[in-house]
């Protein structure tokens, strides 16, 4: 199986996940290195600002991957060059999402959980036909996106970078250099954008909000505008308070 190569498999998808970008019609919103704002916020238990997305570095980054990606699509047990196409699938779409896709390769229950049946049903399946399958549906779940004609391009060029790679991993070809797209910039391919697993699921539900309140606050600089806006919510909550008070009695 495929114990030893984590490490090639990450950096091939940082390649294409790239730096920091906060493009409007992605999603995910700000990202660098390939993890959200609300990836990071469920990872460190609080909502970060768009500064600290920012400034993540690559060991964060990695530990990020290994955990929240690799980690749960079981990679560790898949075979050479379908770990690749099922962690960068689950990077670029969410876990489940690429779980789903090996799980229907394979022939089995896409409950989007890699198990013990899933990791079972691998036994005689050549991994040829798999990376191919599960590239197939990525293609054909990439061109069902709204955001495919803004992003498309870019994701079509990094599926075939990735189908090759998973071919020559199989085949224990040399490794060869696939430059990242640059016509666009990198973006989830997401129907929604959703953190994945984190240290605790209670705040992967609290800091999305947070993360937005932290983002608002780290914009505002003008110390006469945050107080007008203070103002504002206070007068609105007396308004409420006393129509409320009006419509009770």
């Amino acid at each position: 199986m495929a114990t030893l190569t984590f490490e090639d498999c990450l950096a091939f998808t940082l390649k294409y996940e790239g730096g920091y970008v906060d493009h409007p019609a992605d999603p995910g919103g700000a990202t660098n290195l390939g993890v959200t704002q609300r990836t990071l916020s469920a990872w460190r238990g609080y909502g970060v600002t768009k500064a600290e997305v920012r400034a993540l570095g690559k060991p964060e980054a990695g530990q990020i991957y290994r955990k929240q990606y690799w980690d749960t699509v079981r990679a560790d047990a898949l075979p050479a060059g379908v770990d690749l196409v099922v962690f960068d699938f689950a990077v670029n779409s969410g876990p489940a999402r690429a779980a789903k896709a090996l799980q229907r390769a394979l022939g089995v229950d896409p409950d989007g959980v890699v198990g013990t049946v899933t990791l079972a049903a691998l036994t005689g399946k050549d991994p040829r036909q798999i990376v191919t399958a599960i590239c197939d549906e990525r293609g054909k779940f990439f061109r069902s996106l709204s955001t495919f004609k803004t992003f498309g391009k870019g994701w079509m060029a990094r599926l075939s970078a990735v189908r090759a790679a998973g071919h020559r991993m199989i085949q224990r070809l040399p490794e060869r250099e696939d430059a990242p797209p640059v016509t666009e910039p990198p973006a989830k391919a997401r129907e929604r954008d959703t953190a994945t697993t984190s240290k605790s699921g209670f705040w992967e539900k609290l800091t999305a909000g947070g993360g937005v309140l932290a983002t608002v606050l780290g914009a505002v600089t003008d110390w006469k505008v945050l107080a007008v806006l203070c103002g504002a919510a206070v007068l609105g909550l007396i308004a409420w308070r006393i129509f409320d008070t009006e419509d009770a009695a």
